[in-house]
């Protein structure tokens, strides 16, 4: 990652990077990356991420920012090289990979998550008893999601809210930043 950084702040022409389509997860990834690390990287917007990461196969562009799950196999092959994980931990699937946040952009964290909501109105016994079944859940489900590595969490609904709190101002600015536009 640090190579990259240092690659990127040296060349006239920018380093592109692949996403999944304009506003897709992993273009915001890679506009809030750019934007933190100080560098210019020209976006490559393509119809879905399968033919994002063929993108990168083919050499094609030269970065993509795409789930551990989904290149694993390539960098077990020799085909790509995982150069950092997006999220404020290292992924049990490649403990070996830092993040990038440990490779030289502090306070960069991105991580695709899922969450239970209700609509605003729900009683809070409902809420509580929702939340209750949920956690109780997530133990059976922890090993099964590691094995693609990916986390299971669960807490209390105000954490969630707080939670999504954050993802919406930190996501806002992402937007922003990118200029992404509705198509």
């Amino acid at each position: 990652m640090k190579e990259l950084i240092a690659y990127s702040k040296s060349q006239s022409q920018k380093v592109s990077y692949a996403s999944s389509g304009v506003g897709s997860s992993n273009h915001l990834a890679g506009e809030l990356f750019r934007t933190m690390a100080g560098i210019e990287l020209t976006h490559v917007p393509y119809k879905g991420a399968g033919p994002a990461l063929n993108a990168l196969l083919a050499g094609e562009v030269g970065v993509i920012f795409s789930s551990s799950a989904s290149v694993i196999g390539h960098a077990r092959a020799g085909r790509v090289r995982m150069l950092a994980v997006t999220g404020p931990k290292r992924t049990p699937i490649a403990p070996d990979i830092p993040t990038i946040a440990e490779a030289g952009v502090p306070g960069y964290s991105v991580t695709g998550w899922y969450g239970f909501v209700a609509p605003a109105r729900t009683p809070r016994g409902v809420i509580e008893r929702l939340n209750k079944a949920v956690n109780d859940a997530l133990p059976g489900l922890r090993e099964r999601y590691a094995s693609f590595g990916a986390d299971v969490s669960g807490g209390t609904a105000a954490e969630f809210g707080a939670f999504l709190r954050s993802e919406h101002e930190k996501w806002g600015r992402a937007v922003k930043l990118s200029g992404a536009k509705v198509e």
